[in-house]
């Protein structure tokens, strides 16, 4: 009851407000019987009130998706700045997602995050730069061709990320490389750290694999299909809920995934709060959740999984914290399920590109 009331004085006081700064701009008598200066300082008072109104107005007509996307960009640009100025190198784990993510967001009008750091484009230019791929101590002595094959997940994860456009020449550039890399067992291998991830090294090739595959894909590359087909058949029981998403989203092209099992598995382990962990059975972060929510937009029909997503969605945003990002397990064994900066940036990006699917229709909200 006191609340109401504070609240309901609050609103006449500033109703009050208006209404006098109103009848001070409008009414030349009342101006006139004031020094120029007391005119001056008055003026500058009530311009500011309605400044604060209009600010506070706009603040509660976002909703609180719209508020949580704003934050975590705002984290992204200013954690992405930090790594660019301190490491200086392009990651798998840093770059491609927040790109994505930041790119996805301003094409759905998403781009104060602009004004404070580096446009997406300017993002863009510098990740797509092989010589950046490695630290500043490297880059005079960088064999471009050797980076590139150290870093196959950072190119697909960028060809996947980054909006097709006009100058797109290391685009193609990504793509043959890639097809030049694929094993002998049609397998592509996990570069960095990635092998140190717990769970079996095996998954971790089969989640790179399916990674680079999707990237050809959305590139219309031709690349042998076959033995991926046999490997996805092998590991039908994954322990990682990444690679049950990558398998839906290569549904289409390889017939050894049945899509609607594939998708019902998803489904079946989503958590309780509303999330999904990154390794099945584990509790909810937002790097799993981030894969869950954007497989299941893009190979589903989301309306009929509009649940589904939107308790997913809940989670996400009642799980940011105050300065925008996400705690996030690390994924490798070394972290021993403490949070870290890399898992907590991987994860935030995806929680972007999570919250920015759409619920009402199949197609997720990916940049073309």
């Amino acid at each position: 009851m006191l609340a109401e009331r504070s609240t309901k004085n609050g609103s006449d006081s500033e109703a009050l407000v208006v209404k006098v700064g109103v009848i001070f701009f409008r009414d030349q008598t009342f101006r006139t019987a004031m020094t120029h200066k007391q005119t001056t300082l008055l003026a500058r008072f009530f311009l500011c009130v309605l400044l604060v109104k209009c600010v506070t107005v706009s603040a509660e007509t976002q909703s609180d998706e719209q508020i949580a996307i704003k934050k975590g960009l705002e984290y992204l640009q200013e954690s992405g700045e930090k790594w660019k100025n301190q490491r200086g190198c392009v990651s798998c784990h840093q770059s491609p997602p927040m790109v994505w993510a930041m790119s996805l967001a301003k094409s759905e009008g998403y781009d104060q995050f602009e004004s404070s750091g580096l446009s997406v484009s300017q993002w863009i230019d510098w990740s797509t730069k092989v010589v950046n791929f490695v630290k500043p101590e490297q880059k005079e002595t960088c064999n471009e061709t050797e980076t590139m094959t150290a870093n196959l997940d950072t190119m697909a994860g960028l060809l996947l990320a980054i909006p097709s456009g006009d100058s797109d020449a290391w685009r193609d550039r990504f793509a043959r490389h890639l097809i030049t890399k694929q094993s002998a067992d049609g397998t592509w291998n996990p570069c960095g750290q990635l092998p140190a991830q717990r769970r079996p090294v095996d998954e971790t090739r089969l989640a790179t694999t399916l990674w680079v595959s999707i990237s050809l894909e959305r590139e219309q590359k031709e690349y042998d299909r076959s033995p991926i087909n046999k490997l996805i058949e092998s590991q039908d029981s994954p322990e990682t809920l990444e690679v049950l998403s990558l398998k839906l989203l290569l549904s289409e092209s390889f017939p050894s995934v049945n899509r609607e099992a594939t998708l019902q598995q998803i489904l079946d382990s989503q958590n309780s709060d509303g999330g999904w962990g990154w390794k099945l059975g584990e509790p909810s972060d937002a790097l799993g959740t981030g894969f869950a929510v954007y497989a299941i937009s893009a190979k589903s029909d989301s309306s009929k999984n509009a649940k589904a997503i939107l308790d997913a969605k809940a989670w996400l945003i009642s799980t940011q914290q105050e300065d925008g990002k996400w705690l996030v397990p690390g994924t490798k064994r070394s972290a021993n399920g403490r949070t870290t900066q890399t898992a907590n940036d991987w994860g935030t990006a995806w929680a972007m590109i999570a919250l920015l699917q759409k619920v009402d229709g199949g197609n997720p909200r990916q940049v073309e």
